[in-house]
């Protein structure tokens, strides 16, 4: 007899932004959509780049409905402060490999 295989989280599809969110009671990996920041003009007020987050995996299990708002706000922030950071590592890594061609 096969021992039971290990629940999996699904694959990020859908273009959505992956981030793991660790905790104490393990990993949660998160779907966020990407809004990217707007400008303003004389009809539009604009609006800041922004994770919206679609799904929260607890290994193969969604329990996005399941945890408290501060706890969204908590991951779309942290997740936002990841995606700006690794845009910036990316920017830099650029400038240097145009450097040392």
């Amino acid at each position: 007899m096969c021992p039971p295989k290990e629940p999996v989280t699904p694959t990020c599809t859908n273009g959505l932004y992956e981030y793991v969110y660790e905790t104490e009671i393990g990993d949660l990996t998160c779907w966020l959509d990407h809004q990217p920041a707007e400008r303003q003009t004389h009809w539009e007020p604009g609006c800041d780049e922004a994770l919206d987050l679609v799904n929260v995996w607890l290994k193969d299990i969604d329990i996005v409905d399941r945890i408290p708002d501060e706890i969204k706000v908590s991951i779309e922030e942290c997740a936002l402060e990841a995606l700006l950071a690794d845009r910036e590592q990316d920017r830099c890594d650029q400038y240097e490999a145009r450097n040392y061609e």
